[in-house]
């Protein structure tokens, strides 16, 4: 399985070989959110379908976030270590989870 950062570099190749460059991170995000949006049509849809529908459109919102934090100049392996032990480290408010946390989880 690859890692954030094999992803990222998969975005990069990718970028190079299609000649991506003029993407900004404003447009890319505006892909991300498309992305967002054909997997939430999927899940809205699934009703009794295999946990398996909506992987391709799960992957593809990695994958430009991936290709986001190459435009903003973010390592997200690095990222996802530090966030990774701030989050095992935090104390959450009694009942709050990652999912329903204030802004601080972000």
């Amino acid at each position: 399985m690859p890692t954030l950062g094999e992803i990222q570099q998969n975005a990069l190749d990718l970028r190079r070989h299609n000649q991506w460059a003029e993407t900004s991170p404003e447009r890319r995000f505006l892909f991300l959110v498309e992305e967002v949006g054909e997997l939430a049509r999927v899940l809205q849809d699934r009703a009794g379908a295999p946990a398996t529908d909506g992987a391709e459109e799960l992957f593809d919102v990695i994958w430009n976030v991936c290709d986001l934090a190459n435009l903003l100049g973010i390592d997200l392996d690095s990222v996802s270590e530090r966030k990774i032990s701030h989050n095992h480290d935090r104390v959450w408010g009694a009942g709050a989870t990652p999912n329903a946390a204030s802004s601080d989880a972000g």
